[in-house]
């Protein structure tokens, strides 16, 4: 009985275990945007600076920003974490903003609202998808009418199943 009853806990363990993979954010092309990444909208920039990845958006007209299409294989809860701060003296401290979609699914908007320079925060969006899908976007941006200045250090991007 007790080894029947571990097999069950045990298989419930991981089938309930979250799988999470680091995305490098570090890597970068010559334009500074992170390999297999692509910048959107108008005004802003990427580079490398310190061991982190610095990104700066500079239009209010306009919002800026990077995305990466992610594939994946099974429906489930996906999240998407990073770890932002805002640059030490910085004078344009705008909400970052970080979101996953899938076809015309919107997931939870993050926000890097309340910062101090060099203060990391984590910030995550998370979609839940039940049928089969075979890519997710996740999108890093500056918010339109603000402009904004931010360090990111670690990114995650993790699925956990979903329950009915």
């Amino acid at each position: 009985m007790k080894k029947s009853l571990l097999g069950i806990l045990m298989l419930f363990a991981g089938i309930a275990a979250v799988q999470a993979e680091p995305v490098n954010m570090i890597d970068t092309y010559a334009s500074g945007i992170p390999k297999g990444w692509e910048a959107f909208g108008k005004g802003g920039s990427c580079r490398y600076e310190n061991g982190l990845l610095r990104m700066t958006d500079n239009e209010m007209k306009f919002e800026w920003g990077i995305r990466k299409v992610l594939p994946i294989s099974q429906p489930g809860r996906y999240t998407f974490t990073l770890e932002v701060a805002l640059p030490e003296n910085c004078a344009n401290a705008g909400r970052m903003k970080l979101m996953l979609m899938a076809g015309n699914r919107v997931g939870s908007i993050g926000y890097l609202n309340q910062a101090r320079p060099g203060e990391f925060v984590k910030i995550s969006s998370t979609l839940e998808l039940f049928d089969k899908t075979s890519k997710i976007t996740v999108y890093i941006s500056g918010s339109f009418n603000e402009t904004g200045d931010y360090y990111i250090r670690k990114a995650d991007f993790s699925r956990a199943p979903v329950r009915r």
